[in-house]
């Protein structure tokens, strides 16, 4: 799977660099739906615990309080994650979750 997502962002660096050499009359209506999970474990979160708060060692997409950790902890954890993986690989993402 790595040498396929590979060649997705590849295509879409192309794709950019492709549609921005062009008219601004012309905008781009394909996207590329690329897993979340996916980025974030490829951008070394997947497993990674930070005082009380973390990611969940099975699924990327899970952050975890083992305890004693605040929510404005997880939110700060879920920020840190989004903008490394906009960092690493020009894509943001954006989180589907329900703050309570």
């Amino acid at each position: 799977m790595e040498n396929n997502m590979e060649k997705h962002l590849w295509n879409r660096r192309q794709f950019r660099n492709n549609e921005s050499s062009k008219s601004t009359k012309t905008k781009a209506t394909k996207s590329i739906k690329i897993p979340a999970g996916w980025l974030i474990e490829q951008a070394g979160w997947k497993g990674k615990v930070i005082g009380a708060i973390g990611v969940h060692k099975k699924q990327a997409l899970v952050l975890v309080n083992y305890g004693g950790g605040k929510g404005r902890d997880l939110k700060c954890l879920a920020f840190d994650i989004k903008n490394d993986v906009f960092t690493k690989f020009g894509i943001d993402i954006v989180p589907e979750v329900n703050m309570l």
